[in-house]
């Protein structure tokens, strides 16, 4: 007489079956993060630079004496440090009066910010970011998405704002 017995476990044809459906969520899933990819470096590279803002200003109230941070190529430095050299697919960029921005804020060729030991910026229509000017970044490799981080000369306060097709939000 023959015993009956169960068999346990999975034939290869079903687990072909979750392989195949396992690869097509995450070929989707892949492909999203991919699209998404330059929108979180903008997003990053704006925080560096809001950041190192922030850092420099309060260096320059903590120190009690003025600490300027210049705009070198497409990184930003003071104290002797360069940053944003590792950003991808950004770039500073200098509008121009064709970008259409309202209240257009950033005059090409200035190059600098000065935080006063009080924690307020410079006016120097030279060199400077002067009140309520911004430092502007976008995607390289999807132009429209740029962000503006903003310095409000009178109180130092840095905050970042985005484009939206017709005004900073």
């Amino acid at each position: 007489m023959r015993a009956c017995r169960s068999e346990k476990g999975f034939t290869i044809i079903e687990l072909m079956i979750v392989l195949a459906i396992g690869s097509i969520i995450m070929g989707m899933g892949i492909t999203s993060y991919i699209k998404i990819l330059p929108h979180l470096h903008l997003k990053t590279a704006t925080r560096d630079v809001a950041s190192i803002l922030r850092l420099a200003r309060s260096n320059a109230i903590s120190d009690n004496k003025s600490t300027t941070i210049s705009v070198s190529g497409n990184a930003l430095a003071f104290n002797g440090k360069t940053y944003g050299t590792d950003w991808v697919d950004v770039e500073i960029y200098y509008p121009s009066v064709t970008d259409s921005y309202p209240n257009l804020s950033m005059i090409s060729g200035k190059r600098a910010v000065t935080f006063l030991s009080d924690g307020t910026t410079t006016i120097d229509t030279a060199a400077g970011i002067k009140d309520g000017e911004a430092v502007y970044l976008k995607n390289i490799k999807e132009t429209g998405e740029k962000i503006r981080v903003t310095i409000d000369g009178r109180t130092g306060i840095v905050k970042s704002q985005k484009w939206i097709g017709s005004a900073w939000i």
